[in-house]
């Protein structure tokens, strides 16, 4: 029997921080179901780019002290995203 793959997803930067600086937000839970397995992450190099220079800005982490260091997160490393194709 063949197991499905999860399905495809694909988050935008906002999505990256409100989970990040919200613990208990629709985002944070979007980004579990990718670091879960549950879903299929896919992310260009430049969407990679620019949350990592979103959540480094000194204004973000001001407004946000309790921003979650993504880099840090299981499910920001890069061998976990993929490229998907259609």
């Amino acid at each position: 029997m063949r197991t499905a793959e999860p399905p495809r997803v694909v988050f935008d930067c906002m999505v990256f921080l409100q989970g990040a600086a919200r613990q208990t937000s629709p985002a944070k839970a979007c980004l579990d179901l990718a670091e879960n397995g549950f879903v299929q992450l896919c992310l260009s190099a430049e969407s990679v780019a620019e949350v990592q220079d979103v959540l480094t800005r000194p204004e973000v982490q001001r407004k946000f002290p309790a921003l979650i260091p993504m880099a840090s997160r299981r499910s920001w490393r890069g061998s976990q995203w993929q490229r998907c194709s259609s």
